[in-house]
């Protein structure tokens, strides 16, 4: 029943949530400007290859966002019926049956994938630039040191891993690669 609310949900606040998915990567590659540009400002980039990945990869997921946005908007893996409600925006006069509702959960679930990764590097973003202005003791110097202690800033390779599987992730369940392959899965185990 709670995956049924939630479909109906996602399927009357669809156009809102694909904007907000919108937004959020744009939000994503402006923060990665920014801090490329004050890094730059306050002559700090340096380091190695994971230093490099950790300051551009955020560009990279903001064009995951908008490739999400563009997989849940044309649904290219759902069934008809799927794609009738997803156009409507409702599921009235319209039988999605179980296996649509399962398909929607899985699309959902790469929007949502997106937004814990697209909040991760917000707050890596937030922590980096911490870090640089208590480093360059900026003002007001408290608050950057409080955040900068608050927050852990890791630029090792984890990161960059974390984030390009949780994109992977994403773009596989939005797509709707995942739930066809886990049809296939299924009925293979079945026969």
């Amino acid at each position: 029943m709670a995956a049924f609310a939630v479909v109906l949900l996602y399927l009357k606040w669809r156009p809102w949530i694909l904007v907000a998915i919108s937004l959020t990567s744009v939000f994503v590659g402006v923060i990665a400007c920014f801090v490329v540009l004050i890094a730059r400002r306050r002559r700090i980039i340096a380091g190695g290859w994971s230093t490099v990945l950790c300051l551009l990869l955020p560009f990279l997921y903001a064009a995951v966002g908008i490739v999400i946005v563009t997989l849940l908007w044309w649904v290219p893996g759902a069934p008809p019926e799927v794609r009738r409600a997803l156009t409507a925006c409702s599921i009235n006069n319209i039988e999605i049956g179980l296996r649509g509702i399962v398909y929607v959960l899985y699309s959902m679930a790469g929007g949502f994938m997106y937004f814990i990764l697209a909040i991760g590097v917000i707050l890596w973003d937030l922590a980096l630039i911490s870090a640089i202005y208590a480093a360059q003791e900026a003002r007001p110097h408290f608050l950057w040191k409080t955040i900068a202690c608050r927050m852990p800033l890791s630029l090792g390779w984890g990161m960059p891993t974390w984030g390009v599987l949780c994109a992977v992730v994403a773009i596989v369940l939005a797509s709707g690669k995942g739930y066809v392959w886990l049809e296939a899965l299924n009925e293979s185990l079945t026969r």
